[in-house]
């Protein structure tokens, strides 16, 4: 049997459980999350309009926009709606209404669709950016995006996280290794300091918070940080523990962007009456073995196919197959596929069972095509909050590539929401 090597949690999370909710359908209760309310919908993407593989986040007034696409495999047409809700800085609804932070109408049909095309699988894409010319954001914040059916919000289908910053203060970041001895080989810290010269804060204490997110996730983000020192119009923050993130490896991939020949990482393609299979080459656990350099989308997902002309109606779905070599880890828990294609969640569909016969854990999912980063994640019975370590079978080096995105939020006294007033973006390769 070989060592299991745990990995301690030094940064201090948002209270978002690793372990998602999206599969439980039958409940359609608003989450305040990335969420998949309906079991038709799928490759739901959210970014920045401007670049593919890009964060949901836009500077305030500007011409930048979020785009949201998504399929429903239910196929035909649908009358769906969208709304945005603004949150406070932990993601609960600030008590804003909907006049104060929107301008134009809160409500829109989402009149923007096509059907796919020479698919096996039948969908129905949709598609629409926000701002537009029916809304415009008036405030920098915390949003979340809502599509519902028949104009009735208690027949959810999505809601997706989006962020409007502002650019008032200054922040110089960079990140190193751990301080600490033994975490300097495993983990990444976050090291800032805030210049609030020309933008008044009473109370750096109370009003500011901070956001450090790794690779655009929620789940593992640190917050709660308090400047360790304060000079003049500079709030320093330079923790050797509160600030760090386990720094992790370079994210597996496959490319299924042909359904003609075998691309990479696949080994095995079967066409059927309703569908493809499709085999992934077994993996195997990299938790023992040294860094290897590996081009990688830091655990996104793009949607593509090669003989297509358009990327949103023709690109085909197939069951994926995925296969990871290895003995069965002794501790008690559930291994999961994980990466931007399950949301950075664990759920039942990317849930892995142990093979006896073969020494293998498997799993397989329902995809489009396309390419795909992915990790195999660890979740221990012990952890109360479902922390999904990717450190047990991917093992973690402070080599390793990871973008890094760090909010400011500001409060003064007497107001009503968060405005975010800074957005640092980060490479571990560039900025390290």
């Amino acid at each position: 049997m070989k060592t299991v090597t745990l990995f301690p949690l030094c940064c201090a999370v948002f209270s978002v459980n690793a372990i998602a909710q999206n599969e439980d359908f039958s409940q359609s209760k608003l989450r305040y999350d990335n969420c998949i309310y309906k079991e038709n919908i799928k490759s739901v993407v959210l970014e920045n309009n401007n670049e593919q593989l890009s964060y949901p986040f836009i500077a305030l007034n500007s011409e930048e926009v979020v785009r949201l696409d998504f399929d429903d495999l239910d196929g035909g047409y649908k009358n769906y709606t969208y709304g945005v809700v603004q949150c406070n800085a932990d993601w609960t609804p600030s008590t804003l209404s909907t006049v104060q932070y929107i301008n134009g109408f809160w409500e829109n049909p989402l009149n923007s669709y096509a059907y796919s095309l020479n698919t096996l699988q039948n969908y129905t894409h949709y598609a629409f950016v926000i701002p537009n010319e029916n809304t415009k954001i008036t405030k920098s914040g915390n949003y979340l995006l809502m599509v519902y059916e028949d104009f009735d919000k208690e027949n959810i289908v999505l809601t997706r996280r989006f962020v409007v910053y502002e650019n008032l203060v200054a922040v110089d970041a960079h990140i190193k290794k751990a301080t600490i001895l033994s975490d300097s080989r495993f983990r990444h810290e976050i090291d800032f300091s805030i210049n609030t010269k020309g933008f008044k804060i009473d109370n750096p204490f109370t009003e500011v918070n901070i956001a450090i997110m790794q690779n655009g996730r929620w789940d593992n983000a640190c917050k709660g940080l308090q400047p360790l020192f304060v000079q003049d119009n500079l709030l320093i923050y330079d923790y050797e523990d509160k600030n760090t993130f386990m720094a992790g490896n370079e994210f597996r991939h496959f490319d299924f962007r042909s359904i003609r020949f075998l691309s990479d990482r696949i080994q095995k393609l079967e066409t059927e009456y309703n569908g493809y299979n499709v085999y992934l080459f077994p993996d195997e656990r990299r938790s023992s073995l040294r860094y290897q350099t590996m081009a990688d989308i830091n655990g996104q997902f793009y949607i593509s196919m090669q003989e297509a002309n358009d990327d949103a109606v023709e690109p085909d779905y197939a069951r994926i197959f995925f296969r990871l070599k290895s003995d069965k880890i002794s501790q008690p828990g559930e291994l999961y596929v994980f990466g931007a294609l399950t949301d950075w969640q664990c759920t039942p569909e990317f849930l892995m069972t142990y093979n006896e016969d073969e020494k293998q854990y498997e799993a397989s999912a329902l995809l489009k095509q396309g390419w795909y980063d992915y990790e195999y994640v660890f979740v221990s019975e012990k952890d109360s909050i479902g922390f999904a370590d990717e450190s047990i079978v991917e093992g973690s080096h402070t080599q390793t590539g990871q973008n890094y995105t760090l909010f400011v939020y500001h409060r003064e006294a007497g107001q009503y929401y968060d405005r975010v007033i800074a957005a640092r973006f980060l490479n571990s390769l560039r900025d390290f």
